[in-house]
């Protein structure tokens, strides 16, 4: 495959199946044929700095010329979407004094979809870098969570159309009543806050519309012809049933797998293994020992190109 004619490659697999390898592989080729290269992880089980046999940690660092890796700590980005989230809350709903954040937030650390949410935010960040990079390459958590990410674009749209659709209603609702009775006050202290009824004037409806922008983007990168989704399987079963699932999980959010690294292959009906992804296949055969190291790397990215 030319992988040249991608800006971003995302690896999806079940753990143990090699993503880390091939996504550092196909890093350090890009790299190697010029093309200013990020190699991000989002693994919490991160090894990166094994198979590249460097330390690399949780700031951007330079590897080799043209290349760059970041490790995204979970419990950080989980930490910094929070906190972001306590200050917009804040922003937007100064006059609810009575609402312990710190506390609700806390709790919110725990809630299911929270690292999810957290780890896209992440995401967003690192894409909106490609102006510095040629090329971005995603190792990935184990599979139920990258596609429960990848997903998450898609299903926060519809939630985000409803809404501020909601929130018209409310907005409606109050210029009806502003018309009759004037503009709706109350007063926190010494302060006599004014209710907006307008969407120019709204802020929640601003953000909500700001969020909804950003997350179109996301959704169009996932989608778009320029970025890759790369299945990363072993020639066995149970990885093969997985990644089949995982294929059409991702078709029904608009997202294709344009290819499928069969890791670890010594023999077998690779065609066969071709009809039932339903997706270009390649392989790289068994080693017999692990790959590390940039020179082994390199090695490895020409038998998957």
């Amino acid at each position: 495959m030319d992988f040249s004619k991608f800006d971003v490659l995302i690896l999806i697999g079940k753990g143990g199946v090699g993503k880390t390898t091939c996504s550092s592989a196909l890093a350090v080729g890009l790299a190697e044929r010029g093309y200013r290269t990020l190699l991000v992880s989002i693994d919490p089980a991160h090894n990166l700095g094994d198979v590249l046999k460097i330390d690399v940690g949780r700031r951007m660092k330079k590897v080799k010329e043209n290349l760059y890796a970041v490790e995204i700590d979970i419990d950080e980005a989980v930490g910094k979407y929070l906190k972001e989230l306590e200050e917009s809350l804040k922003s937007l709903y100064r006059y609810l004094t009575v609402i312990n954040l710190e506390k609700y937030l806390e709790i919110m650390r725990y809630t299911p979809g929270v690292e999810e949410h957290a780890i896209l935010e992440a995401i967003k960040d690192i894409l909106s870098k490609r102006g510095e990079f040629d090329k971005i390459v995603f190792d990935t958590p184990p599979t139920g969570l990258t596609v429960r990410i990848l997903a998450l674009p898609k299903t926060s749209l519809i939630w985000l159309e409803k809404l501020i659709e909601l929130r018209r209603k409310i907005l409606d609702r109050r210029l009806s009543i502003e018309r009759v009775k004037g503009k709706i006050t109350f007063k926190v202290g010494d302060k006599e806050i004014k209710l907006p009824s307008r969407e120019e004037e709204d802020r929640v409806i601003q953000e909500l519309r700001r969020y909804k922008y950003e997350t179109e983007s996301v959704y169009k990168t996932f989608t778009d012809e320029r970025t890759a989704v790369i299945g990363v399987v072993n020639p066995d079963e149970l990885s093969l049933i997985e990644m089949e699932r995982t294929i059409e999980a991702l078709k029904k959010m608009g997202i294709p797998v344009k290819l499928a690294i069969v890791n670890k292959y010594e023999r077998g009906d690779l065609e066969g293994i071709s009809e039932r992804l339903k997706t270009e296949v390649v392989k790289v055969t068994k080693k017999s020992k692990e790959v590390r190291g940039i020179e082994e790397l390199g090695k490895l990215f020409e038998e998957i190109a």
